[in-house]
């Protein structure tokens, strides 16, 4: 009651008649400066054209006389629009670090841009009049950010992300993860021990893995599991014998392999591997004494070969090397001969959002 009494001793008790709030025609700094010359408060008014509550306060709020001689004797009124330069920049300024944000939206504040009140939408009149109702010694809620961090934050928001940056975003809050890996093979088509071509792998796959937990007891537990299915292009070669000459062979394949991965307890995250794939050749040649020519798989080499690629990895963060050892289980046949196709491998992969 003594609330609602003193409310109306403010707004009723004067009598001179005025349609609107003056607002100040001036810039946000000459406010400031004038709130400090006249010792006032700066109310900061927040608008837009399409913004509808803002009209209905505009058309019938704004205009009550004791409201308007109290905002007037009391406040520098400075009026905003948001979507200006100048009105977006003390917009931003001015509801940091704490939401909510909207139009219309009224900030109280001294000549230090120091926040004493916010509210946000629209209001009643007796509503608005006790926002605008003035404290013996208001708290200070929070200061305006500086010009530059808001600036900042204003460029932020109206540069449009790229694919990675959306990437990253998505991959980021997904427990799946994609990756590049990139690489080098030792490998051999070989009757003869020993002799290794050196060829590459280039590939894409998804990582899904688990928080390790360092309180986890026991052998096995989710947690140290990784599984990571992905599509990979390989080369593959060696030295095969016809008769007294040495033929060198090079395949290029599409591998789709599953990798499955597990982190040995007390071995400082190193994982031991196992990956099971399949392969379809794409390309190939051999060369006989110099003589270079392309391969047919019809009837000089098998297309397709399987095996599995054993190993041990270690994820640092979103870099994960690897290094093992290939199993071709499959028989190759080229010509009379019975080949596998086995090998060494050392890759790294780069995990996007982990």
């Amino acid at each position: 009651m003594k609330k609602t009494l003193l409310i109306c001793s403010f707004f009723f008790s004067f009598i001179q008649i005025s349609f609107a709030i003056d607002f100040y025609k001036g810039s946000y700094t000459e406010a400031l400066e004038r709130g400090k010359t006249e010792n006032k408060l700066i109310l900061l008014y927040f608008t837009a054209t399409w913004c509808g509550p803002c009209k209905y306060m505009q058309d019938y709020i704004f205009p009550n006389a004791g409201l308007t001689s109290y905002v007037n004797q009391n406040y520098i009124a400075l009026k905003l629009d948001i979507d200006t330069k100048d009105g977006k920049l003390i917009y931003i300024k001015s509801h940091q670090p704490k939401g909510p944000m909207g139009v219309p939206a009224f900030i109280i504040m001294n000549n230090r841009e120091e926040v004493l009140k916010k509210k946000t939408g629209a209001m009643k009149l007796v509503q608005f009049q006790e926002f605008l109702l003035k404290e013996g010694n208001p708290n200070v809620v929070y200061k305006l950010l500086a010009d530059s961090l808001a600036e900042k934050q204003i460029a932020t928001k109206e540069k449009k992300p790229t694919m990675l940056s959306k990437l990253y975003f998505t991959s980021s809050v997904s427990n799946w993860k994609p990756a590049i890996k990139i690489g080098t093979t030792l490998s051999s088509f070989s009757t003869r021990p020993g002799k290794l071509t050196m060829g590459y792998e280039l590939g894409f796959y998804m990582d899904r893995s688990f928080k390790n937990k360092n309180s986890l007891r026991g052998f096995w537990h989710s947690s140290r599991y990784n599984f990571e299915p992905g599509i990979m292009l390989t080369s593959k070669g060696g030295s095969l014998l016809s008769g007294n000459a040495t033929t060198k062979v090079n395949v290029h394949y599409l591998e789709l392999g599953l990798f499955n991965s597990y982190q040995i307890r007390g071995c400082r995250g190193v994982e031991l591997s196992v990956n099971p794939y399949g392969a379809l050749a794409l390309w190939g040649n051999y060369e006989t004494q110099g003589n270079k020519q392309e391969l047919s798989f019809q009837s000089d080499f098998q297309k397709l070969d399987y095996g599995v690629k054993l190993g041990i990895s270690k994820s640092f963060g979103s870099f994960k090397p690897f290094i093992g050892y290939n199993l071709g289980l499959a028989d190759i046949k080229h010509g009379a001969q019975v080949i596998h196709n086995r090998g060494y491998y050392l890759s790294f992969a780069v995990i996007v959002g982990k």
